[in-house]
């Protein structure tokens, strides 16, 4: 069974917390002519907060998911 660690992680910190810097600016315009997935878009919110904590972000964030 898969164990979702890096998941668990990213999803203890809310996207609209990270420094306006780490966020997308209009995540869901992938281009002028194509938008994004709902499904698509949040991943891509998890990834910006699993490079967020990785690059420092938050100190004891593992500990939050339970780690």
């Amino acid at each position: 069974m898969p164990n979702p660690i890096l998941e668990r992680i990213a999803a203890s910190e809310s996207y609209e917390a990270l420094p306006e810097i780490w966020r997308i600016p209009g995540v869901a315009e992938f281009s002028e002519e194509k938008r994004l997935y709902d499904y698509q878009q949040e991943a891509l919110k998890k990834a910006v907060r699993a490079l967020w904590l990785y690059y420092g972000g938050a100190p004891g964030a593992a500990a939050l998911a339970g780690v």
